[in-house]
């Protein structure tokens, strides 16, 4: 399970998310709602650190659905 949860880096703030496929991540909205204001915006595991995008965001609920180009790995380990 371990392996589907990041760290999630945004400007200033830092918080969590996990994989809901090898693509997509959820994360709080809180987390990156300065994501298009902040240039240190990145996701990091215990194997590497990724460039993420804001897919799509929730205010309302405080979600959002974040996107990464390549997963390190190809499957999305059960919990």
């Amino acid at each position: 399970m371990e392996e589907n949860i990041v760290i999630v880096k945004c400007g200033a703030e830092v918080g969590t998310a996990f994989y809901i496929s090898r693509n997509y991540l959820l994360t709080a909205y809180h987390v990156i709602c300065d994501y298009a204001h902040s240039h240190n915006n990145y996701l990091l595991s215990k194997t590497s650190k990724t460039d993420y995008s804001i897919e799509k965001e929730w205010e309302e609920y405080d979600l959002a659905l974040i996107k990464v180009e390549d997963r390190e790995g190809s499957v999305l380990k059960s919990v």
